[in-house]
């Protein structure tokens, strides 16, 4: 083979040898794009469900915090309100936190705006949020007290220097607070039987009569509250006690923070502008209770079996009582009591005890005892603010 045809060859075969290597690269970065497109697709289908399983679990916080709120309604700052007032409230989940206002907007609707902050799982997770608002009324107990001081059904002495009267009156703690009374007197004793009625002096009973024999008073009446049963009344209770013998009196932190969660605080009358003045519990006692000596408080009062006062009692609102009522010492309530005593047992009212019909404490009592009672409306009842507050 000369020189010239072994060139030609070492070239040809050199040419064929170069082409190799550059089909491989472009090989190698088709493979590499699709790679990093089938990654950048995964990653994106990841980011999406992240973004929204955290937009749902966001709107859960949101919701929570509401409701929240709602199951904890408290009644006596909210009612406080005026019209479009604001209360802000804040609390943490294991998820997240939230912040809320209640904007009180007429009567007893309020409008709830909750806001919530994902803090848990990290970065893909942190910083979600979401607007929630929920139009929101409050339903007050609808308890239905009786027109006189005191009704039963059973035998009850009154002593010469006690005292039960029907004439209106507003407690001089309440004058602020209260209108004026109009006058009215009701009846100061109701019971099926007067002749059961035994008084120490003329003067033991006052009314429109002193006392009314009522053909219908009969033992349904103790367990008909108005538009509720006496279980439907008991099951809104804020605290619900054994009995035995308490103390109760109003329970404040250093902050000047009413203490809502101890059983023997239930409020105070004396004082309506502090702060335990708006708040009023509905107290249900499951048996025989006794009230020590100085014990204040006001509110709604049930109980199932005695109630014994022992002197220096201070209650505004409405008691209610299914078995035997006694009072002694200088005790003090205003509003209305009934006690059933179906079994007929001696019941007395002595020493200076003073039960007054007053219009103004049963209405506060009843109105203001929706602590616990903040319902959704129905039908739209809330609406996603999110995209608001952008």
């Amino acid at each position: 083979m000369d020189a010239q045809t072994s060139q030609s060859w070492m070239g040809a075969a050199g040419g064929r040898d170069g082409f190799v290597l550059p089909m491989t690269m472009f090989i190698l970065l088709v493979l590499t794009v699709l790679a990093l497109g089938a990654y950048f697709i995964a990653n994106q289908e990841v980011l999406m469900g992240t973004a929204t399983k955290n937009a749902e679990l966001a709107f859960y916080v949101a919701e929570s915090g509401a409701v929240e709120v709602m199951s904890d309604w408290d009644g006596g700052a909210y009612n406080a309100m005026n019209a479009f007032d604001t209360l802000s409230e804040s609390g943490t989940f294991a998820d997240g936190t939230y912040t809320l206002t209640v904007t009180r907007m007429s009567g007893n609707m309020y409008m709830i705006d909750a806001t919530s902050f994902i803090t848990a799982g990290g970065l893909l997770r942190q910083g979600a949020n979401r607007r929630l608002g929920y139009i929101v009324r409050t339903v007050a107990p609808d308890f239905d007290p009786p027109t006189g001081a005191f009704t039963t059904l059973g035998v009850m002495s009154i002593s010469s220097t006690s005292i039960v009267t029907g004439a209106d009156d507003v407690p001089s703690a309440l004058t602020g607070v209260c209108l004026p009374s109009d006058g009215t007197t009701e009846e100061g004793i109701v019971s099926a039987d007067t002749s059961l009625i035994t008084l120490g002096a003329t003067g033991s009973a006052l009314g429109d009569p002193a006392k009314y024999q009522s053909t219908s008073l009969d033992t349904t009446f103790f367990t008909d509250m108005g538009g509720l049963s006496w279980t439907e009344a008991t099951a809104l209770a804020t605290h619900s006690i054994t009995g035995g013998s308490i103390t109760t009196a109003p329970d404040t932190t250093t902050g000047g923070i009413c203490t809502q969660t101890t059983t023997t605080n239930w409020g105070n009358p004396t004082n309506p502008t502090g702060a335990c003045g708006l708040y009023f519990p509905i107290i249900h006692v499951t048996g025989d209770v006794q009230l020590g000596s100085g014990s204040v408080g006001q509110g709604i009062l049930l109980v199932e079996g005695d109630l014994t006062i022992l002197g220096g009692f201070t209650f505004y609102g409405y008691i209610v009582v299914q078995d035997k009522f006694d009072s002694t010492g200088t005790n003090s309530i205003y509003g209305a009591v009934m006690s059933k005593n179906e079994s007929s047992a001696s019941q007395s009212i002595g020493g200076t005890t003073l039960i007054t019909y007053s219009k103004c404490a049963l209405e506060r009592a009843i109105g203001y005892s929706a602590a616990g009672l903040g319902y959704p409306i129905r039908g739209r009842a809330w609406i996603d603010l999110t995209t608001a507050s952008y």
